[in-house]
C-alpha cells in the first residue's frame, strides 16, 4: 500500500508540475518532492527499506534449473499444499516434517507458512502490480467481466435486431424454417 501511494503521489506531483510554467517556483518545490519521493522508493539501505511495509511477496530467479525445480518439489509438492509438511517416508507417500515457516517479530519468531509457486520471467512481471489487495483485485476482474458481458448482449441485441428486421420485410415468405433456423444459429454463433 506504502508503495502504491508513493507512486501515485509521484504521478500527481508530475501533473500538478505540468500544469504550471516552467519558470514558476513552485516547480522547484515540486522537483524537490519528486526526488525525494523517488530516492526512498530505490533507497534499498537498511534503515529505509526497513520502514517500509512489504506486499509479502518475494521473486527469487535461481541460477541453476535444478535448484529451481527442487525448491518447487520441496514447496510444492502434495504434503506442502495440504498439511505443509516435507515428503516423507516410502517415496513420499507419507508425510514428513513441518516445513519451515518466515519468521518475524523481535525477537523473531517463525509465524507464516511460506508458498512457494513458479513465477513468471523477471522481465514478464509488472512490479508496480504485485501484491495488490485481494479486495481490489476482485473488483477490477468485476469491471473487466462485466465490460465482457455487456460487449456480447449488445452484440447479440444487434444480430436479433437483424432477424427481426428481416423477418419483418417479408423475405421469408418460402422456407421460413429453415431461413429461420439458419438466423438464429448465425445469432447463436456470436
Amino acid at each position: 500500500e506504502e508503495f502504491r501511494g508513493k507512486l501515485a503521489r509521484i504521478k500527481s506531483l508530475r501533473g500538478e508540475m505540468l500544469k504550471l510554467e516552467p519558470t514558476d517556483p513552485k516547480v522547484q518545490e515540486l522537483q524537490k518532492a519528486l526526488r525525494d519521493i523517488s530516492a526512498h522508493l530505490s533507497s534499498a539501505s537498511a534503515g529505509r527499506a526497513s520502514r517500509m511495509k512489504s506486499s509479502g511477496v518475494v521473486v527469487v530467479s535461481f541460477r541453476f534449473h535444478d535448484d529451481q525445480l527442487a525448491c518447487l518439489q520441496r514447496w510444492g509438492g502434495f504434503w506442502a499444499r495440504w498439511r505443509y509438511n516435507d515428503s516423507g517416508s516410502l517415496c513420499g507417500m507419507l508425510p514428513g516434517l513441518e516445513l519451515p515457516r518466515f519468521p518475524i517479530g523481535d525477537p523473531p519468531k517463525p509465524v507464516f507458512a511460506v508458498k512457494v509457486v513458479k513465477a513468471a520471467d523477471p522481465g514478464d512481471i509488472v512490479w508496480e502490480h504485485l501484491g495488490v489487495p485481494r479486495k481490489l483485485r476482485w473488483k477490477r476482474l468485476a469491471q473487466t467481466w462485466s465490460a465482457m458481458a455487456g460487449v456480447l448482449l449488445v452484440s447479440f441485441l444487434v444480430a436479433w435486431g437483424l432477424v427481426l428486421g428481416k423477418d419483418g420485410t417479408g423475405e421469408q415468405q418460402r422456407g421460413s424454417v429453415g431461413g429461420e433456423q439458419t438466423a438464429w444459429r448465425a445469432v447463436s454463433l456470436i
